[in-house]
């Protein structure tokens, strides 16, 4: 079978390719062909990715049969994205395997399961920001200075 690996990570401190091994791996242990490996560094908040909007254009051109990715929040923070990232690829003919979740997403429990982990990857990110937001209000109050600093000119 011929594959896309997809690897995105929200911050330039992490690095993608932590995924793209252990995705290289996996491939290579089942003997999938890696058509290519699409990467991006980007929040997983936004819809509108380099190397996803590469991704779906590729799928829309029959160039390999499955998408490979790390988890579902690898893929998207939001349960709708989620489902419209999934649903395009279904509608492709496109499978999606999710490595760490060991997910199948054309039987019905892959497709629950994969509904449930989305959930939680929006649930998370809600739950970070809720904290983020908390963090900026002690700053605040604290009399410290929040945003980026001023250009001066």
């Amino acid at each position: 079978m011929k594959v896309a690996i997809y690897t995105r990570v929200s911050k330039e401190e992490l690095n993608p390719k932590n995924q793209e091994i252990v995705l290289k791996d996996f491939c290579k242990k089942r003997g999938y062909i890696i058509y290519g490996i699409y990467e991006d560094e980007i929040s997983g908040t936004k819809f509108e990715r380099p190397a996803l909007r590469q991704l779906m254009e590729d799928v829309k051109q029959k160039k390999f049969d499955a998408v490979v990715f790390w988890s579902i929040d690898r893929l998207a923070r939001s349960v709708l994205d989620l489902w419209r990232i999934a649903d395009f690829f279904r509608q492709q003919g496109i499978q999606l395997i999710c490595v760490s979740q060991d997910i199948d997403t054309t039987t019905p429990t892959g497709k629950f399961l994969f509904t449930i982990l989305g959930a939680v990857a929006e649930f998370e990110r809600d739950i970070i920001s809720q904290r983020t937001k908390l963090g900026i209000l002690r700053a605040k109050k604290e009399g410290k200075k929040i945003g980026r600093p001023k250009k001066e000119v």
